[in-house]
C-alpha cells in the first residue's frame, strides 16, 4: 500500500468516525450501525456487548437526552500493510443535555432538573475493509473523565 492509498484509507476512517458521532447526536441509529462490521464487539464505559446490544443500550439512554454533541481530535490511525485492517485511537469530547423528566437511575441518580453531562475519552478501534467500506470490528470507548452538573440553559 503506497502513501496515497494510506492517506485515502485514513480519511475514510475519519469520515466513519464522524458518521458515528453524527449518528449518535442525531439519534440516527441506522447511520451508527453502518459504521460497524457484522460481528462487532463493543465496550463503552461499563457497557460490553454486541452491536445490536449497543444500539439498543445507546438508543434507550439517548431518549433522555434532548441534545448531544460529540467532537473528535488527536487522530492516531495505523493502516496495516495489507490495506485490509487498521487500528485507530481518537479523543472525543461529548456533551449531553439530560432532560429533567428522567426518572430512572440512568445518569448518576439525578432527577428534577436539566443536567449537562460532559464526557472526555477515547475511541480505540480495530478496523476491517469489506465490500468497499472501512468498518469498525472492535471498539473500546474509554471514559477518562466525566462531569454532571445542573444545566445553565438550553
Amino acid at each position: 500500500m503506497n502513501d496515497i492509498e494510506k492517506l485515502v484509507a485514513e480519511n475514510t476512517i475519519k469520515k466513519q468516525l464522524a458518521n458515528y458521532c453524527k449518528g449518535v447526536d442525531t439519534k440516527d441509529w441506522s447511520l451508527v450501525r453502518s459504521c460497524f462490521g457484522d460481528n462487532h464487539e463493543h465496550q463503552h464505559g461499563q457497557f460490553n456487548g454486541s452491536l445490536d446490544e449497543f444500539v439498543s443500550f445507546a438508543s434507550s439512554n439517548m431518549t433522555h437526552v434532548s441534545m448531544s454533541q460529540h467532537s473528535l481530535s488527536n487522530f492516531i490511525i495505523t493502516i496495516n500493510d495489507d490495506g485490509l485492517s487498521a487500528k485507530s485511537e481518537v479523543s472525543f469530547h461529548a456533551v449531553h443535555l439530560i432532560d429533567a423528566s428522567v426518572t430512572a437511575d440512568l445518569f448518576f441518580n439525578i432527577q428534577g432538573q436539566d443536567n449537562d453531562w460532559t464526557v472526555l475519552g477515547s475511541y480505540v478501534d480495530q478496523w476491517t475493509f469489506k465490500d468497499g467500506q472501512r468498518l469498525i470490528i472492535k471498539r473500546n470507548a474509554r471514559h477518562n473523565w466525566e462531569r454532571i452538573e445542573p444545566s445553565k440553559g438550553r
